[in-house]
Formats: structure tokens, C-alpha cells, sequence
């Protein structure tokens, strides 16, 4: 359970930081670019972005992005995959 914790802090971390500064940078409000790698060993994860899910799988090592977002605040989440239906 804590390698999940320090995995959602990060991730989350790093997607607000990523939303949040082109668009400070560069005085546009409209529109946000979103990269994300992923970078804890070893722990696959699905990533939520305001309760949908947007990566899918996401697996170590992986860089995901830029995907393009209006600019805004996002409520992100980090959770384990989901098991595939039979």
C-alpha cells in the first residue's frame, strides 16, 4: 500500500505541474499540453482524469502525452488496472 501512495503522489504531482506551467508560461489560458511518465518500478496503473479514464495499463518506463486539455484545474487519480472483463 505505500508504494501506491508514493505512485499517486507522483504521478499527480507531475500532471498538475505539467498543466499548470505552459499555460502560466506562455499567458495562453485556454489550452493545456499533458506528458506524463511514469516512473515507480515494477507497478502498472490506470490514470483517471476527472474520473474518466485516460491511460489505460500504464506500465514503468512508459511516456504518455502531450495530450491536449482545455486549460482548467483536474482532479487526477492513480489506481490499480483494472482486470480485463471475460
Amino acid at each position: 500500500m505505500r508504494r501506491s501512495l508514493y505512485a499517486v503522489g507522483a504521478v499527480a504531482a507531475l500532471g498538475a505541474a505539467t498543466v499548470a506551467a505552459p499555460a502560466a508560461a506562455t499567458g495562453m489560458t485556454d489550452t493545456a499540453s499533458l506528458s506524463v511518465l511514469h516512473a515507480v518500478p515494477d507497478l502498472t496503473v490506470d490514470v483517471y482524469v476527472n474520473g474518466d479514464l485516460t491511460l489505460d495499463d500504464f506500465t514503468p518506463g512508459e511516456l504518455a502525452g502531450p495530450l491536449a486539455l482545455p486549460a482548467g484545474d483536474y482532479e487526477l487519480a492513480v489506481t490499480p488496472p483494472t482486470p480485463a472483463r471475460p
